[in-house]
């Protein structure tokens, strides 16, 4: 079995941050709500010719506007990934679960954004949605394979998180965080039923989406368009107990990532900061992206994932490669080798 490590280096890491593997929102730590400026209200000729070059102009979503961007966003990551990949590559795990999730994920961006559009709670920046559009076709052009494998780090993808910007206002209905004001929180809504926004919920209060049967991805994908904090800043809304608790400092105890600050992740019950090459780690959740726990030597440290050719010895979780640890009959150590294009 791979390791979901590099499932997520090719999916999640590949998302442009507008979309996340995992759990809620992690809390922003931004101005209060009472500070955002709302949207302003998009001009009577939004539907004609639109400025691109105008970054921060909101309009009217043109037609078709919704596609556009889930087909510049995460269908350029599943193309990528039927180019990219070779004959074998298509027969492993990873890339039936990469392909097939990212196809789902594209599905259920198209078919959110739509609903949202439909119901007139968003606005359209088409100056980002270019920037978003252009910095993902150079990234996932047809020569630049070993991208699927690396950290999206281009700034210019920042615009792909403003793209669209939520109109309703504290108390409207809400079906997703980003159809609410910038600062506002969806509170309570689940796939079947809308929610209410609202603004972040205080330390011990309920906060977050409401108990659902949602499938396993439904609950593992969302969208972020702007900041929409569940909870004060320091807290963070518990996926367990649905209410906020006050984020975890370095050193603290800690069950899950969510629970500690920014920039931190919970190693063996502890909040730690994610370490460079060459610091100390205690697992592969320690090192930072693009690194691993190299734990063949003692104390263990942080190394840099090995490019193909390399040897490796964790064919079954392959935390060490770039791309994939084979290890032919199971005899270590294996050998790096690329997966979908990676080095």
């Amino acid at each position: 079995m791979v390791r979901a490590s590099l499932f997520a280096s090719i999916l999640c890491a590949t998302a442009i941050a507008a979309w996340a593997c995992g759990a809620d929102p992690a809390p922003a730590q931004g101005a209060p709500p009472d500070s955002a400026s709302p949207p302003p209200t998009p001009p009577d000729d939004a539907g004609g010719e639109l400025d691109a070059n105008a970054d921060d102009t909101l309009v009217t979503p043109p037609a078709g506007a919704g596609k556009a961007y889930c087909d510049a966003v995460f269908g350029s990551v599943v193309k990528a990934l039927d180019t990219c990949c070779t004959a074998e590559d298509k027969t492993t795990d990873l890339y039936e679960l990469s392909s097939n999730l990212g196809g789902f994920i594209a599905m259920r961006c198209e078919s959110k954004l739509d609903a949202s559009i439909a119901k007139g709670r968003l606005l359209y920046r088409p100056g980002k949605a270019a920037t978003c559009a252009s910095a993902s076709a150079a990234r996932y052009a047809s020569d630049k394979c070993t991208n699927l494998t690396e950290p999206a780090d281009d700034p210019a993808f920042a615009a792909c998180t403003a793209v669209f910007a939520g109109t309703v206002k504290s108390g409207g209905a809400c079906a997703e965080d980003f159809e609410c004001e910038e600062g506002l929180t969806c509170f309570g809504y689940t796939p079947t039923s809308e929610g209410t926004c609202s603004a972040p919920s205080a330390i011990d209060a309920p906060c977050g989406r409401g108990a659902s049967d949602a499938s396993v991805f439904d609950r593992l994908v969302f969208m972020r368009f702007g900041s929409h904090p569940a909870c004060v800043a320091g807290a963070r809304c518990d996926d367990d107990d649905r209410k906020c608790h006050p984020l975890v400092p370095a050193g603290g105890d800690c069950t899950s990532d969510d629970s500690c600050e920014d920039n931190h992740v919970c190693s063996v019950g502890k909040c730690v900061a994610r370490a460079d090459v060459g610091a100390p780690c205690t697992t592969a959740r320690s090192c930072k992206s693009g690194a691993y726990c190299n734990q063949r030597v003692q104390p263990s440290v942080c190394a840099a994932k090995k490019i193909a050719g390399s040897e490796c010895f964790d064919p079954n979780l392959n935390t060490e490669c770039i791309g994939r640890c084979v290890a032919d009959g199971g005899a270590l150590p294996g050998n790096c080798v690329s997966h979908c294009g990676s080095r």
